[in-house]
């Protein structure tokens, strides 16, 4: 779990739906709070841009040594 005191608060807008969406997860108990789910998918965004970025990279590297 983070450490409490190094979080910072944001504001979103995120549509209505959605937000019916990420409480029905804090409510089957995926996520103890919005937050949490919100860091999770803030988490899970950011290594798939990693991922993706390294892939990329590793993907022109192979072709310039062709």
């Amino acid at each position: 779990m983070e450490d409490k005191s190094k979080l910072t608060i944001i504001s979103i807008k995120i549509p209505m739906e959605q937000l019916r969406q990420l409480d029905s997860l804090v409510q089957q108990g995926l996520y103890a709070s919005r937050s949490e789910a919100i860091r999770a998918a803030v988490r899970r965004l950011l290594e798939d841009y990693e991922r993706i970025k390294w892939e990329a990279t590793a993907n022109i590297m192979k072709l310039r040594k062709k």
